[in-house]
C-alpha cells in the first residue's frame, strides 16, 4: 500500500525520536522526549523501562493517524543491552540496567581491559572515553556479575535491542558492531581476539544486514497497542551509518558524509583502512552490508553544549559577534570532553585563551566557531579535497555550515561542501533500506562563506598551532 508509513526510532545519547516518514524518504510526523540516565550502585545507567512506555504508547498514539508497515531503528555507536530469555510486554526486559558510556570506568576495570583489548586493526577503532565501547561494557559486567553473563541469552547493540522488543528475534548487525564496539573485526568480517577470548560468542546473535526483516511485531505488542499485526520489523542501523548510506545509496561516489549531533562523525568511502591512524580518533566502520567504511570521530557536540550553557529557545549566533571573537582572538583549545578526538591525549584539558566570553550570545558564537574548527579536524583525515556533506542536528544554525565551509576553504579552496537542508539524512537512510526503490534523493545546497570576517585565515591558523602545542 502507497500510503503505508515507516517508523523510524532514533535512541541518540541526549534525545529518543520517533520519525513517522513516506516511502519516499518524507517525514510527516515527528515526536521526542529527552533520553535520560539514572544513577545507579554499580554504574549509572539509561533509563529503558520509562523509554520503553515511551515509545509503545507514542506509537500507539502515531498508529491512529497512520498506518504504519515498517519499523526500523537507528542508534548512537555505544549502547548494548544483555537481555535474558523473558521478553515481557512491560518493562525491557534486561537482565542489567543498560551503561550509560559517559562514565568514567572504575580505575581497576579501565586497567584490566588495556590489558585484554584487542589490537588496533582488530577491533577498528581507538580506545575511547569511558564505557563508549560494547567490549568494554561486557567486560566490565562480566568482572562485576559474572552470574549474569551465564544467564544471559543476548548481547544486543541497541537497534537490535529494540528490535528484539518488536519482534522477538535477535540479531546482531553489520553497522553498529562495526561502530567502535571492539567486539567487530569489519576488514575480516569475524569476531575480534577479545569476543573469542572471553567466549562471548555464545551470547552474541548472528550477524545480518541493516535491511533484513526480523519478523512482525509481537501480537500480544499488536494486542496491547492496537497495532497491525503485519508490521514488519527491520534489524536496524547505526545512526551515522544511516546517514551515510541515504547519500551512498543515491549512487554517489569519493565524497564524505558529516554527520552531526552528540558526536561528529565523518564516514568516507575510498579510503584504505590500513592507511587509517589510531591517535587521529579514525575509525573502520562498516556500511549495512558488512563492506568497510572508514571513518573519525569528534565529541564536538557535547564540546558545543560546555561552551554555549543554556541559550533561550531558538537562539542564533550573530556574525558580528563571530567577528568581535575572532578580532579579539578568544579561541577554545582541545578539549573539554573526555574524548581525544584528532588531539591525542588531550580530554578534559581543554581551555578558553584570550577575552572570555561574558554573555550567552558571545557563548553560543564561540561553540560555532569552536565545533566548526573540531568539524574540519575530523573530516580532514579522511582527505581534506573530497566532497563533504553535512548533515544532523547542527544544520538548525545556518553559521556553523557557513563557518565549516569557510574554514576548510582557506587550504582547500575547490573542494565541494553541501548540506542537506533538511537536515534528514539519518530518517531518509533508514527508509531507504527499507524501501530503496521509492526513496527520494536528499535536498542538497551550498552553505554561504563568511568572506566578510576579518583576521578568519590568522584565527584558524593560529587555533590549529596552539591546539596541537598544547598536547605535544
Amino acid at each position: 500500500m502507497d500510503n503505508q508509513r515507516v517508523v523510524v526510532l532514533d535512541h541518540g545519547k541526549s534525545n529518543v525520536k520517533l520519525f513517522v516518514c513516506s516511502k519516499s524518504g518524507d517525514v510527516v510526523e515527528s515526536r521526542l522526549t529527552q533520553n535520560l540516565s539514572l544513577d545507579a550502585t554499580n554504574w549509572r545507567h539509561t533509563d529503558l523501562i520509562s523509554l520503553n512506555e515511551w515509545v509503545l504508547s507514542t506509537l500507539a498514539e502515531l498508529n491512529q493517524n497512520h498506518s504504519i508497515g515498517d519499523i526500523i531503528v537507528s542508534a548512537h555507536g555505544s549502547g548494548g543491552v544483555l537481555v535474558g530469555d523473558d521478553n515481557e510486554v512491560c518493562g525491557d526486559g534486561a537482565l542489567v540496567p543498560m551503561i550509560d558510556y559517559e562514565q568514567e570506568l572504575p580505575a581497576d576495570i579501565a586497567i584490566a581491559y588495556e590489558k585484554i583489548k584487542a589490537s588496533y586493526l582488530d577491533r577498528g577503532s581507538t580506545l575511547m572515553m569511558g564505557a563508549t565501547h560494547l567490549a568494554r561494557q561486557l567486560f566490565w559486567i562480566e568482572t562485576l556479575m559474572p552470574e549474569a553473563i551465564e544467564r544471559a541469552r543476548w548481547f544486543l547493540g541497541l537497534p537490535q535491542y529494540w528490535a528484539w522488543r518488536f519482534s522477538d528475534v535477535a540479531a546482531s548487525e553489520f553497522t553498529f558492531l562495526g561502530a567502535q564496539s571492539h567486539l567487530w573485526n569489519v576488514s575480516r568480517s569475524f569476531w575480534t581476539d577479545v569476543v573469542r577470548d572471553h567466549k562471548w560468542e555464545r551470547i552474541l546473535p548472528p550477524m545480518t544486514s541493516s535491511d533484513a526483516v526480523l519478523g512482525m511485531i509481537r501480537p500480544e505488542l499488536a494486542e496491547k497497542y492496537l497495532l497491525s499485526p503485519d508490521i514488519k520489523v527491520h534489524a536496524g542501523i547505526h545512526d551515522s551509518s544511516a546517514n551515510f548510506y541515504s547519500y551512498k545509496s543515491l549512487g554517489l561516489e569519493e565524497f564524505t558524509v558529516v554527520s552531526t549531533g552528540t558526536w561528529t562523525v565523518a564516514l568516507a568511502e575510498g579510503f584504505d583502512p590500513l592507511q587509517l591512524t589510531e591517535a587521529l580518533g579514525m575509525t573502520c566502520n562498516s556500511d549495512p552490508f558488512g563492506n568497510p567504511v572508514c571513518g573519525a570521530l569528534t565529541m564536538a557536540g557535547r564540546e558545543y553544549e560546555t561552551i554555549a550553557g543554556v541559550q533561550p529557545a531558538g537562539a542564533r549566533a550573530d556574525l558580528s559577534v563571530i567577528q568581535e571573537l575572532v578580532l579579539q582572538r578568544t579561541m577554545v583549545l582541545p578539549s573539554l570532553s573526555d574524548d581525544n578526538g584528532q588531539f591525542p591525549r588531550s580530554a578534559r584539558s581543554g581551555q578558553i585563551v584570550g577575552p572570555k566570553p561574558d554573555t550567552q550570545e558571545q557563548r553560543l558564537a564561540l561553540a560555532i566557531i569552536h565545533s566548526a574548527l573540531l568539524t574540519v579536524e575530523c573530516a580532514n583525515t579522511l582527505g581534506p579535497d573530497r566532497t563533504w556533506i553535512l548533515d544532523g542536528s547542527y544544520l538548525r544554525e545556518p553559521l556553523y555550515a557557513a563557518m565549516v565551509n569557510s574554514i576548510r576553504s582557506l587550504t582547500a579552496p575547490n573542494a565541494k561542501t553541501f548540506i542537506n537542508e533538511a537536515a534528514d539524512g539519518l530518517s531518509r537512510g533508514a527508509v531507504a533500506l527499507c524501501y530503496p526503490s521509492t526513496v527520494l534523493p536528499p535536498t542538497l545546497g551550498h552553505p554561504s562563506k563568511l568572506d566578510k570576517v576579518q583576521g578568519l585565515k590568522k584565527y584558524v591558523e593560529d587555533w590549529q598551532r596552539l591546539a596541537r602545542e598544547s598536547v605535544e
